[in-house]
């Protein structure tokens, strides 16, 4: 399951950054108009990338378009003589090892949006620590005789001295860390980039290396900005589920065969109204996670409130129901700890006297209601289906609730 989790999301970045390396040895063989042509595709893709960030307002996508670039230019203006000059040398140093640190940086920044004070501000910031390495490397009096002891290579397969490597495999795994945690496309997409950069830096004596990665990159970055704008669009952001528009979608062409289940949590809004929303908020992603869980290819949608949907392809209604029922008692035997907001203590002196104390936690259950259809002669639409289904939760909250009932 954790491994799903982490390469599921990373499959495309990986296969358009193998791509890319695939054909660099293809491109090389062009003739030198075209190659310099290609030289400026990363800055065509970067103002798509820029178009893009600034139309479904992400910023932090946009600032790493931006770091992105930004290393690019820099290794083309400052970066194409010999590597063997303690000054340059210095500098690829600085320059390969800001990038992933600014990266960590990044990720942790709350999407606030791209045209506002707090984007500007950060748009600036994000941009002094580049500006100060390349004041470094033009100033190399500045720089401490200490720090040629990091730009030591002890490996001959890579350029990138061995502690620029460290900075990057500890930033990937961060990434990597993050992707597990918060299943973000923006955390693939940066996990995928780290790649990238480091297989530029440690190869970066070989011929148009960093033209095909920073081209791979910004597609990668590209693939990520539309993705993160297609869960936006389709994901429900407090359940993480499938929402209404998914549903729809997956409505258009349900099969032949299908079953519809629509799930109601019982006594939802008495429930709101005596623990808080901030509660009701848990509960809603507790029986959310549960119902995911759903076996027998059951696809598990928010239908919107307290209501949730799932869609069986290509079943009868009978297999489908002891998968129903599974759900419903999983739910229904699940203890939920409270959050006991209004009994921590409120000062020092009261945390010293509950310290030791074994109180046994506060806890709830819920149950869900359910109504289930299946596709018939007579309800041949899925809004028919749907509707029908909606009538047996009904029917289920009728006959007492934490039940299930199925279309007759």
């Amino acid at each position: 399951m954790v491994i799903s989790k982490l390469v599921t999301p990373l499959v495309i970045p990986f296969l358009i950054l193998f791509i890319g390396i695939w054909l660099r040895t293809n491109i090389s063989l062009l003739p030198t108009p075209y190659l310099a042509l290609i030289n400026y595709l990363p800055y065509a893709l970067l103002a798509v990338a820029l178009v893009l960030c600034i139309q479904f307002n992400q910023l932090r996508s946009l600032l790493i378009a931006l770091i992105t670039s930004l290393t690019y230019l820099i290794i083309q203006m400052y970066l194409q003589n010999s590597l063997e000059e303690n000054n340059t040398l210095t500098f690829f140093f600085l320059l390969s090892s800001l990038v992933p640190l600014l990266f960590i940086l990044i990720s942790w920044l709350p999407e606030r949006g791209v045209l506002t004070v707090y984007g500007i501000l950060f748009l600036f910031l994000v941009g002094l620590p580049i500006a100060l390495a390349v004041y470094l490397s033009l100033h190399p009096s500045l720089l401490k005789s200490s720090l040629n002891y990091f730009l030591i290579r002890d490996w001959s397969f890579s350029i990138l001295p061995p502690l620029g490597i460290t900075i990057y495999v500890v930033a990937i795994f961060h990434q990597l860390f993050r992707l597990w945690r918060y299943q973000q496309p923006f955390d693939a997409t940066v996990t995928a980039i780290l790649i990238a950069l480091l297989i530029n830096f440690a190869l970066f004596d070989q011929t148009i290396i960093s033209v095909v990665i920073f081209t791979a990159a910004q597609v990668i970055l590209l693939w990520g900005v539309l993705r993160q704008s297609h869960d936006m669009a389709y994901l429900d952001e407090l359940t993480s589920l499938p929402g209404r528009r998914a549903l729809n979608e997956a409505l258009k062409s349900p099969g032949r065969k299908f079953v519809l289940a629509m799930m109601d949590i019982d006594h939802f809004k008495n429930f709101n109204d005596k623990y808080g929303h901030d509660v009701g908020d848990d509960v809603l992603k507790i029986v959310a996670g549960k119902i995911a869980q759903v076996t027998g290819n059951g696809k598990a949608f928010r239908y919107g409130g307290e209501e949730f949907t799932i869609l069986f392809k290509g079943k009868e209604l009978e297999p489908c129901i002891p998968h129903l029922e599974a759900v419903r008692k999983e739910i229904a035997q699940y203890l939920i700890t409270l959050r006991e907001k209004n009994n921590r203590p409120k000062n020092s002196k009261d945390g010293k006297q509950h310290r030791g104390k074994k109180r046994k936690p506060k806890g709830i259950y819920v149950t869900i209601s359910i109504g289930v259809a299946k596709r018939t002669a007579d309800l041949v639409t899925p809004e028919m289906v749907l509707k029908e289904s909606d009538k047996a939760l009904y029917k289920a909250k009728k006959a007492g609730r934490n039940c299930l009932v199925s279309a007759k």
